[in-house]
């Protein structure tokens, strides 16, 4: 399974709490053998049976989910 987290353009250059939350995720679910793609940049790289999650929903562009929603990716 790979999971996609759609995160704000700055996370790893600037600190912030929502950097150190997505980090960790990353972390702890690789150990369970999930694969995590960290997205900055506003498009949507999920293909077919891929889960995108966006953290910090107001910093991401609202194409993101849009597009999300159109390719029917959960």
């Amino acid at each position: 399974m790979r999971v996609i987290f759609q995160c704000r353009p700055t996370l790893l250059r600037l600190p912030g709490g929502d950097k150190t939350q997505v980090l960790k995720t990353k972390e702890h679910l690789e150990r369970f053998g999930i694969e995590v793609v960290l997205a900055t940049e506003p498009k949507c790289i999920a293909r077919p049976g891929d889960i995108l999650h966006v953290f910090n929903p107001s910093l991401v562009k609202k194409s993101v989910v849009e597009e999300a929603k159109r390719r029917k990716i959960p």
